[in-house]
């Protein structure tokens, strides 16, 4: 099933996003000690609300997710906060093949730039969406390398761009019976729904 853009024309009320790791923990029974372990597998969930909907905006909420048809769709999702605090001006691109990590070199920018991303900015590279974790400037050849959380699930190389624009998240509803909504007189409906990463094979 193709990925679908989530209709840009039906913005939530209230948006929340979590940022979730993959960790195991063994705490010793004698002395306590704990020992921590990063796992693959961090991942992005939202809960976007919708209220007050009448008419035809109601009922294209709903025709979308029941198009959905449950977990088996995957839909686009951007930010509602998507807009870089940095000033991200060029044609940034990865410089150099990456498997895997939280750092990445890049190249394309416009030269020093003192605040290319601020931290807490948003990018999307290969179809993962991204947040930078320190703020990066360019050098005086354009070069960057970003720092960023979750880390990489799947290799990049050379000269994939780095969508700075509406950066997105390739999400699943978090339940088959997402297609839920309430309504009061007069016909005034409210949903909120959850979905959680496509962390697709």
């Amino acid at each position: 099933m193709a990925i679908q853009d989530f209709p840009a024309n039906i913005s939530p009320d209230a948006e929340e996003w979590k940022l979730t790791y993959n960790t195991l923990t063994f705490e010793s029974d004698l002395n306590g000690a704990m020992q921590t372990a990063e796992l693959p597998g961090a991942r992005w969930s939202v809960s976007m609300t919708f209220s007050n909907r009448q008419g035809k905006a109601a009922r294209a909420l709903q025709g979308f997710l029941a198009g959905l048809k449950g977990r088996a769709g995957r839909v686009w999702v951007i930010p509602v906060d998507w807009e870089p605090l940095g000033t991200p001006d060029g044609a940034g691109a990865v410089s150099a093949d990456t498997s895997g990590g939280t750092s990445l070199p890049t190249n394309g920018w416009d030269a020093d730039i003192i605040e290319l991303f601020c931290a807490g900015d948003y990018f999307e590279v290969n179809g993962e969406l991204k947040k930078l974790t320190a703020t990066i400037s360019s050098d005086a050849l354009g070069q960057a390398t970003l720092q960023f959380a979750p880390p990489l699930r799947q290799p990049v190389t050379i000269g994939m761009s780095i969508r700075v624009i509406e950066p997105r998240c390739q999400m699943l509803l978090s339940s088959d019976d997402q297609a839920t909504w309430s309504m009061s007189a007069p016909k005034i409906y409210a949903t909120t729904i959850s979905g959680r990463e496509a962390l697709d094979i």
